[in-house]
This record gives C-alpha cells, sequence and structure tokens, in this order.
C-alpha cells in the first residue's frame, strides 16, 4: 500500500485533523436545553460547523402510534425478579437518537442525530434484580427498525431486550421465522409469559436459552439467512462484542445494532494508518485493545499492493465493508 505524494493529500490530511480537533465542539450539543433559544439560529450554527439537520424535534405522538407501542403492553410483565418503573423524560433537550452521520466529504466531520422530544415522555423501564434492563424509547425504534425491515427468511437474533426486534422482525412478510438467543433463562421466561403471547404472529419463534458466544461459530450460523446482534448496552462494550465475536465467525448477513456508532472510531485508527504511512510515522497506543485493532488495520492494508489518491483513501476510511473485512481478516 502507497500513498500518492501531491498537495491534495497534505490538505487532505490537514483538514481531517482540524476535524478531529473539532469533535469536542460537534458534541458539545448533546444536552442542551432549547426551550428559550432561537431555534432557527441555533440550526443555522449547528448546519454550519457540518450537522445535516431540518428541524430540532422528535415527534413523541408519532412514536406512541408505532405498532410495538400500540400493541405491546410492557406492564404486563409480572415476574419475581422484575421489576417494572417508569421515567420521566424530559422536552426540549438536545440527545442523540440514532445513528452517526457521515461527513458528506468524508473528512472525519461526522455528526450525530441531534433530536428534542417535543413533549414529555413516560417511558416504561425494566430491571432485572434490582438492575437496570431495558427501557421502551424512541431511540430504541429508530436505531433497530433498519434492521427488522432488512431480517429475512431464516432469522436469528442475539439478545432478547423487551422483545422489540422479535416483534418487528414478525411484522416483516420476508421473515419466514425468527430464532432468539438469550443468555438470561428468568428474562426468557418473562417473555414467554407475559410479552410472546401478545404477538399477532403465526411465524414460529424458537428461544434458545445460552450465551452469545458459544453460539456465534459458522457451524450455527450457516443455517441462518440474517443475524442480528444485540447484546450490548451501548458503544462503550458493543464495539469490543463485535471485534470479539467476529473473530470467532463470519455470518454471510448479519448486522450489529448501532454498529456504525461502534464502528465509528475505525475511521480514525485508519486515517492514522495512512497518515503514518504517508509520513513515516509509528502509531503506538497505550491500550492493548485499541492497538490489536490496529495491528489488524495494518495487516489489511498490507495485503493491498495499490498507490491510492486522496479519494481512494476517502473510500477505505468511511467503506463498511472495509471495516468489516479488517475485523474479519486473519
Amino acid at each position: 500500500m502507497e500513498i500518492l505524494k501531491n498537495d491534495a493529500i497534505n490538505d487532505f490530511f490537514n483538514r481531517c485533523l482540524e476535524n478531529i480537533d473539532k469533535s469536542e465542539l460537534i458534541n458539545s450539543y448533546i444536552g442542551l436545553d432549547i426551550s428559550q433559544i432561537n431555534k432557527s439560529e441555533l440550526l443555522a450554527e449547528m448546519r454550519e460547523i457540518g450537522y445535516q439537520i431540518d428541524n430540532l424535534y422528535l415527534s413523541i405522538d408519532d412514536y406512541c402510534r408505532s405498532p410495538y407501542h400500540k400493541n405491546i403492553r410492557l406492564d404486563k410483565i409480572k415476574a419475581a425478579d422484575m421489576e417494572y418503573d417508569f421515567e420521566l423524560l424530559a422536552k426540549d433537550i438536545l440527545i442523540n437518537v440514532g445513528l452517526v452521520q457521515d461527513d458528506p466529504n468524508k473528512e472525519l466531520n461526522d455528526t450525530l442525530i441531534l433530536k428534542a422530544y417535543d413533549k414529555r415522555y413516560k417511558t416504561t423501564i425494566l430491571k432485572q434484580n434490582g438492575e437496570y434492563w431495558m427501557s421502551d424509547t424512541p431511540q430504541e425504534a429508530i436505531t433497530i427498525d433498519p434492521f427488522a425491515k432488512k431480517a429475512y427468511g431464516k432469522t436469528l437474533t442475539f439478545g432478547l431486550g423487551i422483545g422489540y426486534f422479535p416483534y418487528m422482525a414478525s411484522l416483516n412478510t420476508e421473515v419466514e421465522e425468527i430464532t432468539i438467543v438469550e443468555r438470561s433463562q428468568e428474562l426468557i421466561e418473562a417473555f414467554r409469559e407475559n410479552i410472546l403471547p401478545q404477538f399477532n404472529t403465526d411465524k414460529k419463534i424458537t428461544i434458545i436459552n445460552g450465551d452469545a458466544y458459544d453460539y456465534f461459530n459458522d457451524d450455527f450460523l450457516k443455517d441462518y439467512d440474517y443475524v442480528f446482534v444485540d447484546i450490548h448496552k451501548s458503544i462503550d462494550d458493543g464495539f469490543e462484542h463485535m471485534v470479539n465475536l467476529l473473530d470467532q465467525a463470519n455470518p454471510r448477513n448479519y448486522d450489529f445494532w448501532i454498529e456504525d456508532n461502534c464502528l465509528d472510531q475505525m475511521k480514525v485508527l485508519i486515517f492514522l494508518y495512512f497518515y503514518d504511512l504517508y509520513f513515516g510515522y509509528e502509531y503506538i497506543h497505550n491500550d492493548k485493545f485499541i492497538n490489536g485493532i490496529f495491528n489488524k488495520i495494518e495487516r489489511y492494508f498490507a495485503k493491498i499492493d495499490e498507490v491510492c489518491d486522496v479519494e481512494r483513501v476517502k473510500y477505505y476510511i468511511y467503506s463498511k465493508e472495509v471495516k468489516r473485512g479488517i475485523l474479519t481478516s486473519t
């Protein structure tokens, strides 16, 4: 792997470094109370720094009309170790409600989908043995619906949660049957007894009590047309789960919940690979896990015989297929 040396690539590297430094400004809008702010001016300000945003509000009424919210009653859950509670979510506070939005110029000026609820919302919270399990929020729908619509044939999902993905996938006419792998027997029993009876479907739904790491192997996965993984709580543990599971197997058609957000840090690592390659530097990070990912990146590109211009470097930084290829490479 080589990089064509010219002013264009120098300028590109400099713009990327500036945008990396600007990430703190991008994130500074999270938690902003917009109730007393001129909305037009705020939108213009956010667009100026790269936000791709048309309005600042998310409609709670639209969410409450969604199939899951209309048809599934979580307050029906009755189990000895399950606690059912509510939390009143505030309006007018900007929160991240979706996936990372790629910089259209592919220069690491990525943004988030920031919205505020247009009214206060009483969300359902479920706890198991006093520990937070899952909540019913619009973010859940926004980040899972695309995968439920993408599913088809024999669909497999790791992680049960409140049954949102299985329910929405059951509405997909392309889905023939659904298999769920869940490690908590207590959650499985609560789901079978209280949530599954509310599913209005004749599709076969199979639940396996087991750990994702025991079942995420090529021999088991080969029998499924689509695989969805939702065993992580956030990007904090999501990326590591993704790396570890893809070390075990490489399904033919799969997705991880909030995968784009989990993979986002790989953009910077791939950029740093090309930056170091161009300037002759050596990347060393004090985190063993991050160093392991960077070593995967180096091995992946070492196998490619190519002289890259700016557009090709941008492709490698932003391609989801390339990131997946890096994680599944040996």
